[in-house]
């Protein structure tokens, strides 16, 4: 069963890199590699760290503390083994890369991991989206609002100044109207106390003939019984006046 390379991001210095691990086909880390600045350039260090195991040259180096470790060297390539405690563990550390280096499988965790930083980003990003949309139609609702009750309040302004200048022409009207009754009303008492001025002349006037009528009435009579009474007394001339003694 080959093995298979693994890649992991790597927090470093509030920065994220990437690192591959060569495994072997039961699961042990056999290689780390340095870390890489993103996932692309780590992708392009697995074929460069192939190549190298294919072309290139392993050689082992043993330090003073007489733990050893392996430098693998191709052009100007190198990669730098971790220290074992032991040159036999080196050897076979090499021997399994050399097994399993040629492999096609790649674990890309990074990439569901930033697949998944994704699309909790969009889901972020969609949440303030449909915050924002709702801000914006809170706004709109908020305004629609304002210039419903504005108008309201306009019409409702228009409504009383037009009630107003009804109430007003409607009092002028009645003002004009009882002005005009009063004006009818002192000309038909004036013509009234006209009327009846002329009625208590007119009256003035027949009871004066009247009694002027009467005082003729009354002279003549008494003249009738004067000369009547000189008649009785001179049948000669009635119309020499008694004198009475």
């Amino acid at each position: 069963m080959a093995g298979k390379y693994v890649i992991n991001s790597v927090d470093c210095d509030d920065e994220k890199s990437f690192r591959f691990i060569l495994k072997s086909s039961n699961g042990h880390n056999i290689f780390s590699s340095r870390l890489y600045s993103s996932r692309k350039s780590c992708l392009g260090g697995i074929d460069s760290f192939k190549n190298a195991v294919l072309n290139g040259k392993f050689s082992l180096e043993t330090e003073k503390s007489g733990r050893t470790a392996f430098r693998l060297r191709y052009g100007s390539q190198q990669y730098q083994s971790e220290t074992f405690s032991q040159k036999s563990t080196a050897e076979n550390s090499i021997d399994s890369i050399k097994n399993n280096a040629i492999t096609d499988v790649i674990i890309d965790n990074a990439a569901a991991e930033e697949e998944a930083i994704a699309q909790q980003k969009a889901a972020e990003k969609a949440a303030k989206a449909a915050e924002k949309a709702a801000e914006l139609e809170a706004i709109q609702k908020k305004k629609a609002a304002e210039a419903e009750a504005k108008a309201q309040a306009k019409a409702a302004e228009l409504a009383a100044i037009e009630q107003a200048k009804a109430e007003k022409a409607e009092a002028k009207a009645q003002a004009k109207a009882a002005e005009l009754a009063a004006i009818e009303q002192a000309k038909a008492e004036k013509a009234a106390a006209r009327a009846a001025e002329i009625e208590a002349r007119e009256k003035a006037k027949a009871a004066e003939l009247e009694e002027k009528a009467r005082l003729r009435a009354e002279a003549k009579a008494a003249k009738s019984t004067v000369k009547k009474t000189n008649t009785d007394l001179n049948p000669q001339n009635p119309e020499t006046e008694i004198t009475k003694i």
